[in-house]
């Protein structure tokens, strides 16, 4: 019997992702926060002090520096500053701009790769001025504020695994040296899917039009930590020695496509919870014209799943599991010989047994 050993585990996953911070260097000093304004997958494990991520995955964060009265020089920079992982940074801008905040330069935004000089856009630098004029703005009153906006994506390159926490520095410069610093860190999650498959018979000798029936179970292993999406199963029934039983196929949820010609069946895309699990069952017969005497190969099965949606703005990370061929012999042919005699005349018979056992 041919098997893989799975183990299945449930993980907790939330919709929320509250990671903000907001400080003021002192009373009478700006103030920088940032906020999460968006992300395009929301892939999201509860993890304290961190913002859960996927391959693939883009969020937008809000950047807001909140001037004083006498504020005359700004400059904002976000950076890639861990030692773990990748991340871009990409489509930086200035979002809004207070009325009373005059004589900032909101086009002055550099995108470049500095932090780890690996090709990938790791830096913005927002310099907004140096001499600035804020009109309203009192130490103790919320209004008056510059917001920014920068996209952090995870990109499908080989030091981004499941565990890695990259982090973001979200830094403020004012006036003459003031400094404020809010780092953000983030945590790679991916998804692992191994397959149990159960097949009957799972060695032996076939003949003609003799089944195998093939049950496979796919769900998440105990390191697992984000649901697998766009997952796919594909069973390759093209052997020349076998074809699909018309009918005999079946999953848990959804529906499976069976070709035409009987060659390979497959299932629609779906996303695969990390609570959950799903059955594929199917049935292959050997063909009348297989050769006495040989090797049978059967691919039960191959499965495809990705990191994210096909909804990510950025590349995604493609998985694949190939299940080993399932063999079987054919028999080798007997010959039995019988004569009868009527006169000189002989009769020989000359029949090839089914089965040589």
């Amino acid at each position: 019997m041919l098997r893989f050993n799975n183990t299945q585990i449930s993980r907790n996953y939330t919709a929320s992702r509250d990671v903000v911070g907001d400080v003021r260097a002192s009373v009478g000093q700006p103030r920088l926060a940032v906020a999460l304004h968006s992300a395009d997958v929301m892939v999201n494990q509860s993890v304290a002090n961190v913002v859960t991520v996927v391959i693939g995955e883009t969020l937008v964060y809000n950047v807001t520096v909140s001037p004083i009265q006498g504020t005359s020089s700004l400059r904002v920079t976000a950076a890639h500053k861990g030692l773990q992982g990748v991340v871009a940074l990409s489509a930086p801008q200035v979002a809004l701009i207070a009325p009373d905040i005059h004589d900032l330069t909101p086009n002055a935004i550099t995108l470049s790769d500095i932090a780890i000089s690996d090709g990938v856009n790791d830096t913005v630098v927002w310099s907004l001025g140096s001499n600035i004029s804020c009109i309203g703005y009192k130490s103790n009153v919320s209004g008056s504020s510059v917001v920014l906006q920068v996209a952090v994506s995870v990109p499908d390159v080989a030091v981004n695994i499941g565990g890695v926490r990259p982090s973001i520095t979200f830094r403020l410069e004012f006036d003459n040296g003031g400094i404020i610093e809010i780092p953000i860190t983030l945590l790679v999650v991916e998804p692992e899917v191994v397959v149990t498959t159960l097949a009957s018979p799972d060695d032996g000798l076939l003949e003609g039009e003799d089944t195998v029936s093939i049950v496979a179970v796919f769900a998440h292993s105990n390191v697992s930590t984000s649901p697998a999406f766009d997952l796919a199963a594909v069973s390759p029934v093209s052997s020349p020695s076998f074809i699909l039983v018309r009918g005999s196929s079946s999953r848990t949820i959804g529906s499976v496509l069976e070709t035409a010609t009987n060659a390979s069946l497959s299932v629609d895309r779906f996303e695969l919870s990390p609570d959950s699990h799903e059955v594929f069952s199917l049935t292959a017969a050997v063909s009348t014209a297989v050769i006495p005497n040989t090797t049978l190969g059967l691919s039960p099965m191959r499965l495809v799943y990705y990191s994210a949606p096909s909804s990510a703005l950025v590349t995604r990370r493609k998985y694949s599991i190939d299940i080993p061929d399932l063999t079987y012999d054919t028999p080798t042919p007997a010959i039995s010989l019988s004569a009868s005699s009527d006169g000189t005349i002989r009769t020989y018979v000359i029949s090839l047994l089914r089965s040589c056992n």
